[in-house]
């Protein structure tokens, strides 16, 4: 079964809504965004105005060409060029959403608070590829599309000599090394102690 990579529409928005809520399973995806329709339809619209809005948003899927069905997808934020420069990451890392009623909002301005302010101390207005999400349904797992879609955005980088960042959740820092990554700082939340998150450079390629 041949899995194909493409740039995602918005029509694609609510597909990637499902993959997601069906993928993530840990405790710290389900405390702040628990599963039901009102969360669903708000991480539906968040993704469709960046997908819309977002100059530096790049949303790919992969599709099973068998089924016709979208089995992964990622989010990469590109820096937008303007003649020979580059600017910045392409997006506003401290710019944080109204979070969904019914999940617990502390802890997600905790967690992505120090997400958002990790990549501003990490990376500064340095120009770099931020791979923001990558997610494969799990019976697709380990059939290659988080590579397909990483290797999409770090060509991005090599092509401007830049580097890329990402945040690493609990079992997938090993995954990350294997294409250049290295991890640079380390971060757990107060209100949820068993979850570490790594914060992740792959260094330019001249």
């Amino acid at each position: 079964m041949p899995l194909t990579l493409a740039l995602c529409d918005a029509s694609d928005v609510p597909l990637l809504t499902a993959i997601y809520m069906t993928s993530f399973k840990d405790a710290l995806s389900h405390r702040c965004f628990p599963r039901s329709p009102a969360v669903d339809e708000w991480w539906t619209n968040m993704n469709v105005d960046d997908c819309r809005h977002q100059p530096s948003a790049r949303f790919l899927k992969i599709t099973d060409t068998e089924t016709q069905k979208i089995v992964a997808y990622g989010k990469w934020n590109v820096p937008a060029k303007v003649g020979d420069e580059l600017l910045g990451g392409g997006d506003d890392p401290d710019e944080m959403p109204v979070w969904p009623e019914g999940g617990d909002k502390e802890l997600s301005e905790e967690f992505f608070g120090e997400l958002a302010s990790a990549r501003r101390r990490i990376m500064g207005d340095k120009p770099h590829c931020f791979l923001e999400i990558v997610v494969t349904l799990p019976k697709y797992q380990g059939r290659g599309c988080a590579g397909q879609i990483m290797r999409w955005g770090l060509e991005k980088a090599d092509q401007e000599g830049m580097e890329a960042y990402l945040e690493a959740g609990p079992g997938l820092v090993g995954l990350y090394e294997r294409y250049g990554w290295r991890v640079r700082e380390r971060f757990t939340p107060s209100r949820l102690g068993d979850h570490e998150e790594c914060f992740m450079v792959r260094e330019a390629k001249s």
